[in-house]
């Protein structure tokens, strides 16, 4: 019962730093992702066109997709707008569970679709439970201009 009651101490201590740590790494990834689509713009444009998304793809989504991860991902990271910000996400990351991945490889699990149910599950949270104690909504809130 003593082990049981330090990790919850610690756990308690704890939580807001590793609440912002997780919206960091998350909002960092995003934003990585999204400068790799702007660097890798024939490699988007070729995954929408060979995904079950064909008939949609274009280049007004692709322009779409790299800057939203871009701007999504520096809102995260800072806490600003969060919850905006994850709903321009979440339908992006359900795309690319549903659609992308497995129109690339099937049925095999590979990093990049575990990495996407990953961030997925990540963003579902913090919509749920808001961007943390440590956030600028949270400090905007709290000090009305």
């Amino acid at each position: 019962m003593n082990m049981l009651h330090q990790i919850r101490r610690w756990e308690y201590l704890h939580h807001k730093i590793v609440i912002l740590i997780l919206r960091v790494v998350l909002g960092i990834i995003i934003t990585l992702k999204g400068i790799f689509f702007l660097s890798n713009y024939n490699y988007l444009e070729s995954l929408l066109s060979s995904s079950l998304l064909h008939h949609f793809a274009g280049p007004f989504w692709v322009y779409y997709i790299t800057f939203a991860n871009l701007l999504c991902g520096i809102f995260l990271i800072i806490g600003l707008f969060t919850r905006i910000a994850l709903s321009i996400q979440i339908p992006m990351l359900i795309g690319a569970v549903l659609f992308i991945n497995p129109g690339e490889h099937a049925l095999r699990l590979n990093g990049e679709f575990v990495l996407s149910v990953l961030v997925l599950g990540a963003l579902c949270y913090f919509l749920i439970k808001g961007p943390g104690e440590m956030s600028m909504d949270n400090y905007l809130k709290s000090n009305e201009l």
